[in-house]
């Protein structure tokens, strides 16, 4: 997953099925997982996959924990 400049033509919703990957965990949702395509697609030139959703919540969500310790 390589961060580019925004374009402004970039998909702003996922072109391909959502499911959740086997091994995820139960809290991560599809509703949650094209939720976050919608709103990072937008940042990338490359199209998002479900695993890159998949990674960017589950980086969220440690970053949650980590600072709810502090």
């Amino acid at each position: 997953m390589q961060r580019h400049a925004p374009k402004t033509d970039a998909p702003t919703a996922p072109t391909e099925p959502v499911a959740v990957p086997p091994g995820t965990p139960d809290w991560i949702t599809v509703d949650l997982l094209r939720l976050t395509l919608k709103v990072w697609q937008k940042h990338y030139t490359q199209p998002l996959s479900i695993q890159d959703a998949v990674t960017i919540v589950l980086n969220a969500g440690q970053l949650f924990g980590v600072l709810s310790r502090e």
